[in-house]
């Protein structure tokens, strides 16, 4: 059963995050030192005078310069912050890799911040990888609760109905699955993964069906739910 991936459509507004880098100005020193070294003053040649040392021996060339550069060094962090969507792929990455736990106490930790800094309303890409992530670690129940939720608050959205119906398809509450499926498709007739999904629950019914009839001990539905289950493999 297909589950949707967040990285495919856009859960509501996200504005890009960038952080300005403000440039330092320039060390009155270090600005002489570009402009070169002022000439040194005539001093009478001398036979025993040891050699200058070279200046490739020093680093950039001159020790005072070394230091007008460190002074140029920034002493706070100023990497770009990730954009919300790049917060977003990067979780899907780690339910993807298998380490949901981590990612799962990173989404909580956000959800707890964005709670306690007061914006209204909620993130519908951190709630949807908050329930991959629980179903993941095999916590069918609470991930179908959000899940429900997300079809209550978010209903322009086709997503939450089909992974519901991949959890409905896991309990065996096919039934269930396939009213999910068909309600993804009437919010979005083209939602391919839906399609393919509702199919594959059409098979499983129908597998249900020559189970049953077997049972009952109609020729032939034996055979029919074993070539139906390989369709399935």
């Amino acid at each position: 059963m297909r589950s949707f991936s967040p990285a495919a459509r856009r859960f509501g507004a996200s504005a890009a995050c960038a952080a300005a880098l403000s440039l330092l100005p320039m060390p009155a020193v270090l600005a002489q030192a570009l402009a070169g070294p002022a000439a040194p003053p005539a001093v009478a040649p001398s036979s025993s005078a040891p050699a200058p040392a070279a200046a490739a021996e020093q680093p950039y060339g001159w020790p005072w310069l070394v230091r007008a550069l460190d002074r140029l060094k920034p002493a706070t962090d100023t990497r770009i912050p990730e954009t919300p969507t790049q917060v977003a792929q990067r979780l899907e990455a780690m339910i993807d890799n298998g380490q949901s736990a981590a990612a799962l106490q990173e989404i909580e930790a956000l959800q707890a911040k964005r709670a306690a800094s007061n914006i209204s309303g909620v993130d519908a890409r951190l709630l949807f990888l908050q329930a991959r992530a629980l179903a993941s670690q095999g916590n069918l129940a609470r991930a179908t609760d959000i899940y429900r939720r997300m079809t209550i608050d978010f209903p322009e959205l086709p997503e939450p109905w089909n992974n519901l119906a991949a959890l409905y398809a896991a309990q065996g509450r096919l039934d269930d699955a396939r009213v999910a499926l068909e309600t993804a498709l009437l919010v979005d007739p083209g939602y391919a993964a839906a399609k393919a999904n509702l199919g594959d629950v059409y098979l499983m019914l129908a597998a249900r069906a020559h189970r049953d009839a077997a049972d009952q001990g109609v020729a032939g539905s034996g055979s029919a739910e074993q070539n139906i289950n390989q369709l399935l493999k």
